[in-house]
This record gives structure tokens, C-alpha cells and sequence, in this order.
């Protein structure tokens, strides 16, 4: 699990580089306004808030004894743990869908602009 969640991170975090608009006759000025709009516009998308996923536990015991001339004797501890690994998957899962949203809520608000998305 833990290797399909390294996986799938480094994949999305290879789609992050950032965008290159280009609009033909705008100033650097221009397009330092009109980018910093669009930012605060996208900061403004509102944020899901992940669900929450109860813990799993899981326990194990430990046996530590003897046995001899009919008698046995020893003692066992049972220890109980919880796994949280659901809930990280679907905070990571929330963060990842509100990043989505902010990327195209700013493409979305260049394009008003008159801007274009260059392609990578």
C-alpha cells in the first residue's frame, strides 16, 4: 500500500511544474496584475475537508513459556495497536483534489483574461 501511495504522489508531483500563459501584446507589467488576480482568485476555491476514516486495530500476542512433567507455565501479552493508514490516504486523496481545483480555477480565471496555456 504503502508503495502504490509513493507511486501515485511522485506521478502527480511530476505534473506540477508551473503553467506558462502567454498572451500576444501583454506587458510583463500586464501580466504581473492579471497573474496576481488569478492567484488570489484560485486561493479563494473552497476546500473539501477529508472524511474521516476510523482506525483499524490490530493486536498480536506474545507466548513466552515452558512445559514439563505435566505443567505448563509462562505468561502471553497481547498488544493492541491502531492503524491510522486510512485516514492518511484520504487526507492525501483531499489534498491532492483541492490542489486540482485551485490549478483550474487559476487557469480558468487566465483564460478571462485572454491568456493562453502554452503547452510543457
Amino acid at each position: 500500500m504503502r508503495i502504490v501511495a509513493i507511486g501515485f504522489a511522485a506521478a502527480v508531483l511530476a505534473g506540477c511544474a508551473p503553467d506558462i500563459y502567454d498572451k500576444p501584446g501583454a506587458t510583463q507589467a500586464e501580466f504581473n496584475v492579471d497573474n496576481g488576480q488569478c492567484q488570489m482568485f484560485a486561493m479563494g476555491v473552497p476546500q473539501a475537508q477529508a472524511p474521516y476514516v476510523p482506525p483499524t486495530y490490530n493486536s498480536y500476542t506474545n507466548y513466552n513459556g515452558t512445559y514439563g512433567y505435566g505443567m505448563a507455565q509462562g505468561t502471553a501479552t497481547t498488544t493492541t495497536y491502531a492503524d491510522n493508514s486510512g485516514q492518511a490516504m484520504a487526507d492525501l486523496g483531499t489534498a491532492l483534489g483541492n490542489a486540482a481545483r485551485q490549478r483550474n480555477a487559476m487557469r480558468a480565471c487566465m483564460a478571462a483574461h485572454g491568456y493562453i496555456l502554452r503547452q510543457k
